[in-house]
C-alpha cells in the first residue's frame, strides 16, 4: 500500500544547501517526495536509482564551472528542470533558460510559487514520457497512426511528426491532394497532449463559400435566413483539441484575413455575433 502511495508522488531531487534546502521543505506538502542533495556526486547516485519527475537547482551550481545545468539537459533532454536564486537579475535568468531551464523561481518567492510551478513541470514531464513511449510502439510496428512506411522518406516524416506533437505549435502541413495530409494530422493530434480530446477535420473545398464561416465560426440565431438556432463551428468545437483546414486556399480573401486572426490569437466572433470568443485549438 505505501509504494503505491509513494508512487503518486511527485519525486523531486534538489541540489542545494541547507538553507535552501529548508525553504523547499516549506514549500512542499505531502503531495511531494522529495530528495535533497548536498552535492554532484550524491545526485549521480540517486539518478542512478530513480529519475525524478523535476529537478531543482541552486543557480550557484546550475552555472558553476562544471555546467550542472546543461550538462544535465544533454543527458535527460525532457527532465525539466527548475532553477532557484537569491535577488536574480536578468542576465542570470537569462542565461538558465538559454541553459535549458524549465523554469526559475527567485528565493523569496519560493514559498509561494514552487510548489505550483514544480506540479505544472510534473504534468509536462509526465506527457511527454507518455508520446515517448507511443512513439517508440509506433516505430517498432513500422507505422506511425495510420501512416504505414518504413522508408527514410517516411522515417522523416515520423521523425517531424515526433518533434512537433508535444507542442502547441500551428502546423502547416504540405502535400498533393491524396497524399496523406489529413493521417499526418491526425498522428499529430495523437501523440500530442491534446489527443484525449477532439479532431475536427474542415475540407473548405467541400463547403459552399457562403457557408464556410458559419462552419468554421458558428453563428447566431437569425444572423441569415435560415439560421433558426444558434450553431457551433469546427473551431469552437476544436477547443483544447485540433482543428485541421484542409484546402484553405479555397476560402476567399475576407475569410483568409479573419482565419489569420484566429491563428494569431485564437479569438474569432460568430457570425451574426458580437462577442469575441477565445479557444485553444
Amino acid at each position: 500500500m505505501s509504494s503505491d502511495v509513494e508512487a503518486k508522488k511527485v519525486h523531486v531531487y534538489a541540489v542545494a544547501g541547507p538553507a535552501l534546502k529548508d525553504e523547499i521543505n516549506k514549500a512542499f506538502d505531502q503531495r511531494f517526495m522529495l530528495n535533497c542533495c548536498g552535492s554532484q556526486s550524491e545526485l549521480n547516485v540517486a539518478l542512478t536509482e530513480r529519475i525524478p519527475d523535476v529537478m531543482l537547482l541552486d543557480c550557484e551550481v546550475a552555472l558553476g564551472e562544471d555546467g550542472l545545468l546543461e550538462r544535465l539537459k544533454q543527458n535527460y533532454l525532457h527532465l525539466p528542470i527548475i532553477v532557484v536564486a537569491e535577488n536574480p537579475d536578468v542576465d542570470t535568468v537569462v542565461r538558465c533558460m538559454r541553459n535549458g531551464a524549465y523554469d526559475f523561481v527567485s528565493r523569496s518567492e519560493a514559498e509561494a510559487k514552487l510548489a505550483g510551478k514544480v506540479l505544472h513541470a510534473a504534468k509536462d514531464h509526465s506527457l511527454l514520457v507518455q508520446v515517448n513511449q507511443l512513439v517508440d510502439a509506433y516505430k517498432r510496428r513500422g507505422k506511425f497512426g495510420e501512416l504505414v512506411g518504413i522508408s527514410p522518406t517516411m522515417q522523416t516524416t515520423y521523425t517531424i511528426i515526433e518533434n512537433v506533437a508535444p507542442t502547441g505549435a500551428t502546423v502547416f502541413v504540405s502535400g498533393e491532394s491524396g497524399t496523406g495530409k489529413e493521417l499526418v494530422a491526425k498522428a499529430i493530434h495523437d501523440l500530442s497532449p491534446r489527443r484525449e480530446n477532439e479532431f475536427v477535420p474542415v475540407n473548405c473545398a467541400a463547403i459552399p463559400k457562403d457557408l464556410l464561416e458559419s462552419e468554421l465560426f458558428g453563428h447566431e440565431k437569425g444572423s441569415f435566413t435560415g439560421a433558426e438556432s444558434r450553431r457551433i463551428g469546427s473551431c469552437e468545437r476544436a477547443d483544447e483539441g485540433t482543428l485541421f483546414l484542409d484546402e484553405i486556399c479555397e476560402m476567399n480573401l475576407g475569410l483568409q484575413s479573419k482565419l489569420l486572426r484566429f491563428l494569431q490569437d485564437q479569438t474569432f466572433t460568430r457570425v451574426g455575433g458580437t462577442e469575441t470568443l477565445k479557444v485553444d485549438a
